[in-house]
């Protein structure tokens, strides 16, 4: 008896198995998924935190580089003060030693007015040489002290000024009285004279102590 064919069979009445279908790209599983996403979102992660780091790294060079910057100004500030005050105090006692040597001139001339007597010094009669000397002396002497004034070379030091190691000189001392109370100036023995702020040479004085 003849065999029936086979349901599906070919011509040939041979049975042939379904093919496979091809894979489809969109079957990913959901896992898979999942996966790249986390790689991709790590990768970018890493990459914000570099850039961030850099970012900070930049900003602490720039901080230092301000500081470093303000710091050099106030230096060169510091120096250019330093230099221009040097200049300035030079200029200023650029004279002190030729000042000093012009000193012993004055306190001679000082010295020569005050030798004439002072019933003498406005005298014509019988001392008219002296009297000239005298206005001739007295007229050098002011005008020397005039011309020291003219650069800041003033005189100081007087009867009853406090004493003040600093500007006078102790050559000796004398018990106070009701002229010279205690430690002041009882007795102007040397003229002092600053150039400014500066002594040049320290009045030389007797000082007032308080008796025993």
């Amino acid at each position: 008896a003849a065999r029936a064919p086979a349901p599906g069979g070919g011509a040939g009445g041979v049975a042939t198995e379904p093919e496979d279908a091809a894979p489809d790209a969109s079957d990913a599983t959901p896992a898979g998924k999942t996966a790249d996403a986390s790689a991709d979102a790590a990768a970018a992660a890493t990459q914000v935190k570099a850039l961030t780091d850099e970012v900070a790294k930049v900003k602490a060079a720039n901080v230092e580089l301000a500081s470093s910057r303000l710091m050099l100004l106030a230096e060169m500030e510091n120096v250019r003060r330093i230099a221009s005050r040097d200049v300035d105090l030079a200029k200023a006692y650029a004279l002190q030693s030729f000042a000093k040597r012009l000193l012993d001139v004055v306190d001679n001339l000082g010295r020569a007015v005050e030798s004439v007597p002072a019933d003498m010094r406005g005298k014509r009669e019988g001392h008219e040489v002296l009297a000239n000397l005298y206005e001739g002396v007295s007229a050098t002497h002011r005008e020397m002290l005039k011309t020291l004034s003219q650069f800041s070379i003033m005189p100081f030091g007087a009867k009853g000024d406090r004493f003040d190691p600093n500007r006078h000189e102790a050559m000796m001392q004398v018990p106070a009285t009701a002229e010279a109370a205690p430690d002041t100036v009882a007795l102007l023995l040397k003229q002092g004279f600053a150039l400014k702020e500066r002594v040049l040479r320290p009045a030389q004085v007797a000082v007032a102590v308080k008796s025993e």
